[in-house]
Parts: C-alpha cells; structure tokens; sequence
C-alpha cells in the first residue's frame, strides 16, 4: 500500500474540518485534508442560513451567560456545561476572526453587524450571518484560506479505520477512489470531523455524504458515543415535486399554512393556540401523526400552503428557497408543496472533553459528529456556532499533540483487519444481501422504530432487524443492484453471481464506497437503537409514547460501546450504560 505522511490528518471537509485544518496550517504545520467527495460542497454547512451568537453586536441585556442558559434549557439540561460555555464565550472572537479571513456579514447603516431576528428557544436577538446563504459563505471562506495556506485537499478518498499503537492513534487506512487502492494516511496527531447522520432515514436535509463514517469509526476504535438516542427531524423537508426533494422549507415562520389530503389545516386540531408555530419537534411530531394516520399526500407528505404569502415578502425573506422553486418550475403563488419530517441534525456523537480529546492520545473530534453541546436539542442556529468554535479547539489542540509528540508506531492488525473488512464486499458470495436493499433496509427499520415517535416494540423490532443484516453481511454486501447485476471491481457492471473474485477495488468504484458506508450506517444506527431502548422517558428529540413524560431521573448521558470484535466484520453487539443524575448546571461558571 501507498503511504501518505502529514502533520495532522483531519477526516471530514465541512466547516468544522476545514477550521480545525486551517488553524493547524496557518501556524506552520503539514495538514491534509480527507473528504470522499468534492471538497466545499458535500457538508451540511452549505445550506445553513445563519448562525446564533452573542457578541459587540448583541442588545442590551445579553451576554454568554444569558446564552449558555439557552442553550442549557434547549437541550434539556445534558448538555456538558463547560463544552456550552467554551461555544458561548469563544464565539465573538472566532467570528471575528473569520471576518479577516474574508467571512462576509451583513450590517446595518451604522456597520453594526445586523441581527436577523430572534429564533425559537432564544431570548435574544442572535441571529447573525449573511443572507441566506451563510452556510455556503462560510464554507467558501474556509476552503479559500486552506488553499492560501497549502493544505493538501484528498479529494475522493474514504476513511476506513484508524490506525493505533500503544503510543495512540498513528494515522487512518482510507480507500483513494481515483487511485483505486487502499492507502495509509501516517500523521501525528488525527480529527475527526465527518458530520451528521441523516443518511440513516428515507428522508434528510443532510447530503448524501452524512452516512455517520466518523462515529462508526470511534465506535469500532472502542471510543464511546454519547447521547446517541437524539436525532432532530426538521418538520417540513420536500417529498414532492422531486426536482425540489429533500430542500428544508421555512416559509412557516412567514405565515405558511400546514394541510392534509383533505384540505384541513390540521394544526388546529393539535395546537388551537400556536397552530404552526410550535417547536421544531412538536411540528414534526403532528405532521408525522397526519401521515401514518392515512391523512397524507399520495408522496408520503403533507400539503404546505404559502400562497398566502405574497411573492415580495418570500422572495426578499427567503431569497435563495423562492429561487430555487423558480428553476424548478414551481409557482409557490398558486401551487402547494408536499413536505415531510427529515432527519436534520445529530445531537449525539463522539464522545470528547473539552480539548476535543477522544481517550486515545492523539485524536480528537469537533463538529456535528460529537457530543455535548447539544444535549438533548439543539438550539436553532447554534450549529454553525458550534462547529467554527469546536474546529478551532480540535485544531488548537492538536497542533500541541504534534508539536510534542512524533509518529506514533501501530500494529500491522490495525492495518489488515480493516483492509479484509472493508474489501470482504469484493467477494462477497451469492446469498450476501444486495448493498442497495440493506442500505434501504437500514433506512426503513430506523424510521419505523427509531424515528420521530418511539416505543419499546417499535426499537426492539429495529433492533431485530438490525441485527439480522449484520448477520446477513458478514460475508460483505453484493455490490451493483439486483436489477443491473454485481459491480465488478475493476469498474465495469456485470452479471457474475458470485461478486467480484479480484481484492483490487479499481478506480472510482462508488458500489464499493456505498458498501462500506452501508456497514458504517448499521454500526451507527444499531448503537442510536441500543441507547433509545435504555432511555424509557421522553426527552429533547427522543420522544417515546409509551413514556411520554420527562423524568427527572433521567437527566443523564448513556454512552454506548461496542463490543462486537470477533472477526474482520464483528458483529453488532452494543452496550449502554447511564451515567448519573446530572445537576441542573447554569451559565455563569468557568470552562
């Protein structure tokens, strides 16, 4: 195999990889950056519309204190405090920062920084970016500076495993797409920065990069997960027209209307009082109610009314979603889009203290793949807060990692063990599951047991099922579709029933790539089911009707291991365990 050596290697090119890269690369050191697609435009970050923090530009009356307790409240009080205070106090600092840097936001006439308006769960006005399209300012903005500051971009490449040693992590194994091999990618010191998981539901805001690589691979390193159980849908994601599928709406906060097949604006039957604008969760929870009820849209959705809000105000509030729906045809004057709940933003993650350290010497963490900020929901806009302060800590820390130490040694077994598994699907017999169909499979057990409403037969029958495909890929997924036939691994689509019999992946075998993602996607998703079935109270984004209250005496993290280490593949054996009853901490402290 090829090897690859840096400085620090950063796995994950959204807004939290690219921060922590470029600290590291704007105080001398070698950085390179691993993303499996094309770098600055397959991240979550892209579609973020603004971001909350308080800084010089903030009213009278606000302050980090007033923020943490924000925060601390939104994620019903198991969020880690020093991780909220350390987002809430480093923010002005690390936003101006990234002003210098070329970050564009919006000001008043006075050249104040303008303030967008106060979001849900705020008791301030915090909202702050640029336009609409903050997201993708932000991310050109960290892209840009990488490049002035010669971070090597791996575009194309798919993280494997990590390699570790007695001494801690020494570098990861990814599959180079172009190059069509395995590679060993040596560093000093690794972070993690890969993102959500909203590729685990039939319907997400998320890319089709968010498959949870970065959790499955600190799960299968023996590092813990946090808080996994809590997954925010965002309540109204297109289904319908399919040219717009998957785009988050947010004409509600305009005045847009929620209606069944029938017509019926049926938020007056659930919440007379505040109709549509309910919290995020408890929106979700009413329109996903209306579907399984038989009261949805042919498309699996519900009909969302803004035709009664007029072309002026959508178009100058909402510029970048009403031109959007213009390319596509859609007149949002006269014609009603078909929405649904979609798996939005992963609270849960890796498990970190407040270096972004992991437990093992050398790597560490940052963005939405970790836990602790969020607790049990995350409060509106907070994401991008979050993930530009944490990059830069993950960066921080890091730099100091590689500075005092040099690469570290691993075990050859770090090497071939991931290598056999992760090319187990090259071979994989005739009777191995089709990797489309266990990808679906996935898909559907998380949205039928683990998804918005939740009981303990609805996740034990997850879990079943669960466990059932990791019995049944063992032996690998069946690459290509039972329709065109097994992917050969030299590139070319076939007919051979019993999968490819070469161990070369050949170049750009996205079959491949989709396979071990797909074993990423069961590793992750077993262990949400694992610790949805342990959590028997309602909390934040974990809403169970058959314990639909919170109970105090669950104001506490589940972390959940992995204990499957038996053979190349494992097996998905999962173990949860709560920690104790957490005080109800407040802003004011000291990180």
């Amino acid at each position: 195999m090829n090897t690859l050596v840096s400085d620090i290697l950063v796995v994950g090119a959204g807004a939290a990889g690219l921060q922590a890269a470029t600290g590291c690369a704007r105080k001398g050191l070698q950085v390179a950056v691993l993303d499996k697609g094309v770098i600055g435009n397959d991240c979550a970050t892209v579609s973020a519309k603004g971001l909350g923090a308080v800084g010089r530009w903030s009213p009278p009356g606000d302050s980090p204190d007033v923020h943490i307790e924000d925060t601390l409240k939104s994620g019903c009080y198991i969020n880690a405090p020093a991780l909220v205070e350390i987002v809430a106090r480093r923010a002005e600092s690390v936003l101006l920062d990234l002003e210098e840097r070329g970050m564009p936001f919006d000001r008043n006439p006075d050249g104040r920084w303008s303030l967008h308006g106060t979001a849900a769960g705020h008791r301030f006005a915090r909202n702050i970016g640029f336009s609409d399209i903050t997201g993708k300012m932000f991310i050109d903005t960290l892209v840009a500076d990488a490049r002035r500051h010669r971070v090597q971009m791996l575009r194309d490449y798919l993280a494997v495993s990590l390699l570790t040693g007695p001494e801690g992590v020494a570098g990861a194994l990814a599959l180079d797409m172009t190059g069509g091999e395995f590679v060993v990618l040596r560093s000093k010191a690794v972070i993690i920065a890969t993102g959500g998981v909203g590729q685990l539901y039939p319907l997400t805001s998320n890319c089709l990069q968010n498959t949870g690589d970065g959790i499955a691979i600190a799960l299968r390193a023996g590092i813990p997960g946090r808080d996994l159980e809590f997954v925010q849908f965002y309540p109204a994601t297109v289904v319908y027209p399919l040219t717009l599928r998957s785009m988050n709406t947010n004409s509600i906060g305009l005045g847009a209307q929620l209606k069944n097949r029938d017509g019926h604006r049926f938020m007056q039957d659930y919440e007379p009082e505040k109709l549509e604008e309910v919290t995020r969760d408890r929106l979700a929870q009413c329109i996903y109610n209306e579907i399984i009820s038989g009261r949805g849209t042919d498309n699996g959705g519900v009909y969302l009314d803004a035709t009664v809000v007029s072309a002026p105000v959508y178009s100058s509030r909402i510029p970048s979603e009403w031109n959007l729906c213009v390319k596509a045809g859609f007149d949002l004057t006269r014609d009603s889009l078909e929405v649904a709940p979609s798996a939005h933003y992963y609270m849960g993650g890796i498990k970190v203290d407040t270096s972004m350290a992991t437990g093992i010497p050398g790597l560490f963490a940052c963005g939405e793949c970790t836990a602790g900020v969020n607790g049990a929901n995350r409060l509106a806009n907070n994401s991008l807060t979050e993930v530009v302060v944490m990059g830069k800590l993950a960066g921080e820390s890091a730099i100091k990692h590689a500075r005092e130490n040099g690469l570290a040694g691993f075990d050859q077994g770090s090497v071939e063990e991931p290598w056999r598994w992760a090319s187990r699907h090259l071979s994989a017999p005739a009777s191995a599951p089709w990797v489309r169909e266990a990808r679906a499979a996935i898909r559907n057990a998380m949205w039928e047991g683990v998804g918005i409403t939740r009981t303990a037969e609805g996740i034990e029958a997850s879990k079943k099922r669960l466990g059932e495909l990791w019995h049944a890929a063992s032996a690998g997924f069946r690459l290509g579709s039972r329709v065109y036939g097994t992917r050969e691994a030299g590139g070319a689509s076939g007919g051979s029933a019993g999968g490819a019999a070469s161990s070369n992946p050949g170049r750009m075998n996205k079959d491949l790539v989709m396979a071990i993602e797909t074993d990423f996607m069961l590793t992750v998703a077993s262990a949400i089911a694992e610790a949805a079935a342990v959590r028997t109270e309602s909390r934040g984004a974990h809403y169970r009707s058959d314990f639909p209250k919170q109970d105090p005496s669950w104001r506490r993290n589940i972390d959940v291991v992995w204990r499957g280490r038996s053979g190349p593949a494992g097996s998905g054996e999962f173990e949860a365990s709560a920690g104790p009853v957490l005080e109800r901490a407040t802003g004011g402290g000291h990180a």
